[in-house]
């Protein structure tokens, strides 16, 4: 075996101690820990494959990522996993997000995030992905083409939600007991998307709206 091969070798097996010895979390650096030593900030490679319970906070892995509070993502143009942070309570900040394709279910479920910005590549977003987070508002973009079950469900911090593309899929249990949602604009006619208001039950749809050059909504019908 070659020098250069055994600091490979010897390198790998230093990142599997690092990140909690499974082959799933090769790769994930640490960029800043708590008092115990265990992360509260990370940067994901590129070419993970998120497909992957990776954070999810169950008891195996509890003592190691309770304390996690933000995710870079790196730019990857991977999907985001099924549950890869669901009840890692304290994470707030997501980055470098904009090349996402598809992020999966229950993928960010019960977590503190505040403020997300999804990229023009997201297709779709799955059940639960974003239940019980502490989301103000959303803006997803026109490359959107489904939103499942209750994906925005039980965020009582919501109150606006902006489309700027017309999905195919949008369930109608989507932004369930998000029950401080009042306005909700979208860019098509009524009944073009089935199921409005989408369990949003004190919200005013504004139909057919237009966008300034910065994204805001300038023209609207109820």
């Amino acid at each position: 075996m070659s020098l250069e091969t055994l600091k490979t070798k010897v390198g790998l097996l230093i990142e599997k101690a690092q990140s909690g010895g499974g082959e799933d979390f090769v790769g994930v650096k640490w960029l800043e820990v708590d008092a115990s030593g265990y992360p509260t900030k990370v940067i994901i490679p590129a070419n993970l494959l998120q497909t992957h319970t990776l954070f999810y906070m169950k008891s195996s892995n509890y003592g190691a990522w309770q304390n996690l509070k933000e995710l870079d993502y790196n730019h990857c143009t991977a999907h985001i996993g099924e549950m890869i942070a669901q009840n890692c309570s304290k994470l707030q900040t997501i980055k470098n997000i904009e090349n996402i394709t598809h992020i999966l279910n229950n993928a960010f479920n019960s977590t503190s995030l505040t403020s997300i910005t999804f990229g023009e590549q997201l297709r779709s977003i799955g059940a639960y992905a974003f239940r019980y987070t502490k989301l103000t508002n959303v803006t997803f973009p026109p490359s959107v083409t489904a939103i499942n079950e209750t994906a925005f469900g039980n965020i009582t911090t919501l109150t606006k939600v902006i489309f700027k593309g017309t999905p195919t899929t949008l369930h109608q249990y989507a932004f369930i007991n998000c029950t401080n949602l009042t306005d909700i604009y979208v860019p098509w006619a009524e009944g073009v998307v089935a199921n409005a208001p989408w369990s949003a039950t004190k919200a005013t749809i504004h139909y057919n709206t237009t966008f300034d050059e910065n994204g805001n909504p300038i023209a609207t019908e109820v």
